[in-house]
């Protein structure tokens, strides 16, 4: 590994808050820094290390930062409890996993990439925490099958993991594409013989609507708090509203929704976010009280 660059990493991860642009600034300092080759391992600010690719914009920020959702994970953390189980899905190379199967009892990843599922296990094993999670090479929806998956702006730049979304429409089409496997959440509950879920991450790029139309039944049994990514463009891309497309998918399920504002949780009317790009929480109506307490 290159020295400098280790050096300038050590510097900029002591650094507070992001600021406006740092992740393009930290991404051009490291094409200037070295041609070393690309996979390193990240030292988190959570407690944590992860392999990463440097030809990744999201993996490049966390290995400058040691920074990855850090408020939302740490979140996720104080709601799941040290014998709960959680499902990472859409997990990309293991940012959730890792930390959340440090925490709880033990964690189902669902991840259709195969670089990035390979990855997960990778980081799963630089913990010493490969038996507490499991590694699902499928995308989840309302119904099995096989869908198209675009590999998306990392894989264009080369990286070997990074961000896929399922195919929407021609602008996918100037990416690579793979076929994968799809299933059910409630389908993959019934098969893994799930007896508890506590914890839900979803960042699936503007599928998250079908996800939970495929999850009603476990949604109803094991009532578990739910992060789940709000992503305009995709769902502009579908054109579909997300607040009334989230709406149907829990019409009668009972949940609320919290979202972080300057730091601090607070209950929002519908799923919605005056940001293009945004993290919201599910909660069951009957844990509100209790989560917000947990988060403050």
């Amino acid at each position: 590994m290159s020295a400098r660059r280790e050096l300038v990493a050590g510097i900029t991860r002591k650094m507070p808050s992001a600021y406006r642009g740092q992740q393009r600034v930290l991404r051009l300092i490291d094409e200037r820094l070295s041609k070393d080759p690309p996979q390193v391992v990240a030292p988190m600010r959570l407690g944590y290390s992860m392999r990463v690719d440097l030809r990744s914009r999201t993996e490049v920020f966390a290995y400058y930062t040691g920074r990855y959702d850090s408020p939302l994970i740490s979140a996720a953390i104080k709601l799941l409890p040290t014998s709960g189980v959680a499902f990472d899905i859409g997990a990309n190379v293991g940012f959730w996993t890792v930390p959340l199967a440090l925490r709880g009892e033990s964690v189902v990843a669902f991840e259709p990439v195969p670089s990035n599922a390979s990855r997960i296990r990778e980081n799963l094993a630089l913990n010493s925490i490969e038996h507490r999670a499991e590694v699902r090479e499928l995308a989840l929806s309302d119904e099995p099958g096989k869908v198209a998956l675009s590999l998306r702006e990392d894989f264009e730049r080369g990286a070997g993991t990074g961000n896929a979304s399922i195919v929407i429409d021609q602008s996918d089409e100037r990416f690579s594409t793979i076929e994968c496997p799809v299933d059910t959440l409630d389908n993959q509950v019934a098969m893994l013989g799930v007896e508890r879920l506590d914890v839900v991450k979803m960042d699936v790029e503007g599928h998250e609507d079908y996800v939970l139309r495929g999850a009603r039944t476990s949604l109803e049994r094991f009532r578990p708090v739910m992060f789940v990514e709000w992503n305009r463009d995709y769902y502009d891309r579908r054109g579909v509203n997300p607040t009334t497309a989230f709406a149907e998918a829990l019409r009668g399920l009972d949940y609320g929704v919290l979202r972080c504002d300057l730091q601090k949780w607070g209950p929002v009317e519908g799923f919605a976010s005056p940001r293009d790009i945004d993290d919201l929480v599910l909660v069951p109506t009957e844990a509100i009280d209790r989560a917000l307490a947990a988060l403050h």
